[in-house]
């Protein structure tokens, strides 16, 4: 799904920076930003701004909420949460002006709402419990096969190793195992306490970021009658299969672009050409599906929508 790692990266070093952390911990953290969860909201109103939420899981339209309750996880960065927060923020806090260029057609008219816009897209692409999902079942696959390489091809190292702590001579692979347990159990408390998740999380973010410097930016209208939900995974790579179908959550490098819904009526996409132009009824549909289909929880929408029905139809697989 993410660039590879760079293995010349000293992620032990950076989880160490991060341990005298003084930042306040925070413990309710958005996965969609406000600034994007606003343009599918209500307008401002006496309760402020409101999202309809609809349950996938429930198959069933929830109370509305504000803004502040939407698209959030608690505890999904667990370690050094308060710096991961502020690193989201120097995006957040600047998009607001990019998101409404875009939609007011004039996105390509200014360099940096660009690079802003690219930014949110990476954002929340790697903001996501599905990027946590990715790294954990990573992590485990690392850690094996890490243990099946070293048993197998370096039996004379660690062999000596054991002779040198032990005095003795290792008698098969479990005694081998023992000299592994120490640097294995280091790597797997980074693990457990989310340090190398957080790590890792940012680590992706600029490597992200730095793919889609020399790519281009498209942004994609909804025709009148028409709009647009956002789940609470609303980044997703996409590929065109040959009977023109879309799928969905491949590696960036295996994709055709990576899109995001910014308001009800508007999309940005990456793409090999910058575009600015209206989307066909049918692609709005076909993309309000892939949003529900990919929600973790929740889709969000204006309240009192007939979209809601739409929505049910894709819980309930019509």
């Amino acid at each position: 799904m993410f660039p590879p790692l760079e293995l010349d990266f000293d992620y032990a070093a950076a989880m160490r920076a991060l341990e005298s952390e003084e930042i306040r911990p925070v413990k309710g953290q958005h996965v969609v930003s406000k600034v994007v969860l606003k343009g599918f909201a209500s307008p401002r109103g006496p309760r402020g701004r409101q999202l309809a939420r609809f349950d996938k899981r429930q198959r069933r339209e929830l109370d509305p909420k504000g803004l502040d309750a939407c698209g959030k996880v608690s505890g999904f960065i667990q370690y050094a949460s308060g710096s991961a927060e502020a690193l989201w923020h120097g995006v957040e806090n600047r998009l607001g002006d990019a998101i409404r260029s875009a939609e007011a057609g004039v996105l390509h008219c200014n360099e940096e709402h660009i690079e802003l816009i690219k930014h949110g897209i990476a954002l929340h692409l790697v903001r996501t419990p599905h990027f946590r999902r990715v790294h954990e079942s990573s992590f485990v696959e690392a850690m094996r096969a890490l243990r099946k390489e070293m048993l197998e091809n370096e039996q004379t190292m660690l062999s000596a190793e054991f002779r040198r702590r032990y005095g003795l001579e290792p008698a098969g692979a479990e005694a081998l195992e023992l000299v592994l347990c120490q640097p294995f159990q280091k790597w797997q408390e980074f693990e457990r306490t989310g340090a190398l998740l957080r790590v890792s999380l940012e680590q992706n973010f600029y490597r992200v970021c730095s793919a889609l410097e020399e790519v281009a930016v498209q942004v994609l209208h909804v025709p009148v009658g028409k709009e647009l939900v956002i789940s609470d995974a609303p980044a997703f790579t996409f590929r065109y299969n040959f009977d023109g179908t879309m799928a969905t959550r491949m590696a960036i490098s295996d994709s055709h672009g990576i899109a995001l819904p910014i308001t009800s009526k508007c999309l940005v996409a990456i793409g090999s050409e910058p575009k600015d132009e209206e989307l066909s009824s049918d692609m709005v549909d076909d993309l309000n599906r892939i949003q529900v289909q990919l929600a973790e929880r929740q889709v969000y929408y204006r309240p009192g929508s007939p979209i809601k029905r739409f929505v049910k139809a894709c819980c309930d697989g019509r």
